[in-house]
């Protein structure tokens, strides 16, 4: 079973943005997770597969801050799973598809002052090793794609030091 990370559904201030004028400007993927006392947060796309305790968020800037919007992720996973209890209910903003190998996410956000938004997940027990794939969707239209690679913690390469990329800092719910 999977759960979601965090939401960064940052700054609630209304305006619309007009279709089609969404524009990415720059996207992060970040990997974090404790190993031996030290707490790590990496620009990778390397993931360990440690329940629990890693998570993974991607990042977005848009041209425009503070922007009204409606994005969908659309998560693949390399075999089905069991999510629990998520997507059980209609309300529910994360739905199970193709039997446990898709979950899809649909959040109504605006983004912070610079442009911002991001979504994120945590590993939990029972997730498969493997390439996984989120693809985002922004009003309707697919912006961004992030592949990523599960192993299993004991073949991750954990590094020597730990390193804070600036984007961990522009979230509300500052999750390391």
């Amino acid at each position: 079973m999977r759960r979601p990370g965090w939401l960064a559904a940052l700054v609630l201030v209304a305006g619309a943005m007009p279709a089609g004028a969404t524009e990415v400007v720059e996207s992060v993927f970040q990997v974090a997770y404790t190993h031996e006392g030290t707490e790590y947060v990496l620009a990778d796309r390397v993931v360990p597969l440690l329940p629990e305790n890693a998570c993974y968020n991607w990042y977005l800037r848009l041209s425009e801050a503070e922007t009204s919007l409606r994005f969908v992720e659309r998560f693949t996973l390399p075999v089905a799973v069991d999510w629990g209890t998520t997507g059980d209910s209609p309300d529910d903003v994360t739905q199970i598809e193709l039997d446990g190998k898709l979950a899809v996410t649909t959040i109504d956000v605006t983004t912070d002052g610079e442009g911002w938004l991001s979504h994120g997940w945590c590993v939990a027990e029972g997730d498969p090793a493997g390439e996984h794939l989120i693809d985002v969707l922004i009003d309707g239209v697919a912006v961004a794609s992030f592949p990523f690679t599960v192993v299993p913690g004991a073949d991750y390469a954990f590094p020597a030091s730990a390193t804070y990329p600036d984007r961990a800092a522009r979230t509300v719910r500052d999750s390391w």
